[in-house]
């Protein structure tokens, strides 16, 4: 049985939820692993984030925290649930995912 890819959907919805749980302690590295991500997927993904606004980058430096790492925005939230409700709705609809 062959592997289904990720939506860009879901692409997303992993590194946002990635970000909100561990985004400030994690480097960019840990990130795109822990999503699962290519190097290319990440930054086009982390830019168009960026961009819409749902997520932040950190541009302070302290001791704990470096530059190059990302905290979610209310609108990252949002994002989050919204897609969450989504993907409940197409899961339910096609009775793969439950």
């Amino acid at each position: 049985m062959a592997k289904v890819k990720r939506t860009r959907l879901e692409q997303i919805y992993d590194l946002l939820v990635c970000i909100r749980d561990h985004g400030i302690f994690y480097t960019p590295t840990k990130l795109m692993c822990k999503s699962n991500l290519s190097n290319g997927t990440y930054k086009e993904i982390i830019k168009e984030m960026l961009e819409k606004g749902f997520i932040k980058e950190n541009t302070e430096y302290t001791h704990h925290i470096s530059r190059g790492r990302f905290t979610i925005t209310e609108s990252g939230t949002v994002t989050i649930s919204q897609i969450e409700s989504t993907m409940k709705i197409h899961t339910t609809k096609s009775g793969e995912r439950q």
